[in-house]
């Protein structure tokens, strides 16, 4: 990492276009982008000289994306949810190639 790490949000206006859309930039940068069988983006983890920033659905309320550095989170499996059915998924982070799977319960 080089220079202090910025707040994850201060990094909103680079990596989202409008919410739910990356950038093109940031997705092609992208080094994970998990989306529902619809096709619906749940999340996305992008490197940043500061580190991983992560981007995801986190509440069916409002606009209800998130995003954090992935330093921060105390799990690197986060819950996001799909605004096509209200489904939530459990998204792990490390794991790229891993799809999600569907929270029970």
């Amino acid at each position: 990492m080089t220079g202090a790490q910025p707040r994850a949000d201060e990094l909103l206006r680079d990596m989202v276009g409008r919410p739910g859309k990356l950038t093109y930039t940031a997705s092609k940068a992208a080094v994970g982008e998990w989306r529902c069988p619809h096709q619906h983006l749940l999340a996305a983890v992008v490197p940043t000289p500061h580190g991983a920033w992560l981007y995801w659905r986190g509440s069916p309320l409002g606009d209800g994306w998130l995003c954090a550095w992935r330093s921060e989170l105390e799990s690197p499996i986060v819950s996001a949810w799909c605004n096509c059915g209200g489904d939530v998924w459990d998204v792990d982070t490390l794991s790229p190639r891993t799809p999600p799977a569907l929270a029970i319960g």
